[in-house]
């Protein structure tokens, strides 16, 4: 057996599995290969989102460097989920902007071997396009890997801000225990003041 195994060689395998048991036993086998949780959620995970789509990426351009095996690739989709896969997603905070992931993407591309440029663009999709992958699988496979969905609050309904009824001078109703002071006539104020 060879020593490493590359994420579409394990997908692949899980594909021609026959049973869902046999699946799983197989998703279990490679429960310790670095990277390989990341691999799952990034893709099965309903509160993690891409901040690119597939179509972003399917006819980007790249320098293709005919890499004929994976062990002659510069670099993986181990290394890449473990280091960077997560800062093109909503996790990464502050967020990249959209031109800027496309180019670092367009590097990744570049480097891997063509199976993983295809795992990566499945990846972005939100389903690894093998027999049987789903992410009940996932679940059933990994109870506690994936985050339950968030399910957004609804929106309040907007109302109409309450409008004040403009109170004439006519409509007012008088509190009877309220009472306006009184003016003091000026003539009545003479009237006092001679009387002392």
């Amino acid at each position: 057996m060879k020593k490493t195994v590359y994420f579409p060689e394990i997908f692949e395998e899980i594909g021609k599995a026959k049973t869902r048991k046999e699946k799983i036993d197989i998703l279990h086998k490679y429960r310790n290969v670095k990277g390989f949780y990341e691999i799952l959620k990034l893709c099965y995970d309903p509160n993690i989102y891409w901040l690119i789509t597939r179509k972003d990426i399917e006819n980007l351009k790249y320098k293709d460097m005919d890499i004929a095996d994976y062990d002659l690739a510069p670099t993986t989709l181990f290394l890449l989920a473990r280091r960077q896969l997560q800062n093109y997603t909503n996790l990464r905070k502050p967020p990249l902007k959209k031109e800027k992931i496309l180019r670092l993407i367009a590097g990744h591309f570049s480097s891997l071997y063509y199976e993983e440029v295809e795992l990566f663009k499945q990846l972005v999709a939100g389903r690894i396009q093998k027999k049987g992958i789903t992410e009940k699988l996932i679940r059933d496979a990994f109870p506690g890997l994936l985050s339950d969905p968030v399910i957004p609050a609804k929106p309040k309904k907007k109302t109409k801000p309450a409008t004040k009824k403009k109170v004439q001078k006519d409509d007012k109703k008088e509190d009877p225990k309220k009472e306006e002071p009184k003016k003091e006539d000026p003539k009545e104020k003479e009237n006092a003041d001679a009387d002392v």
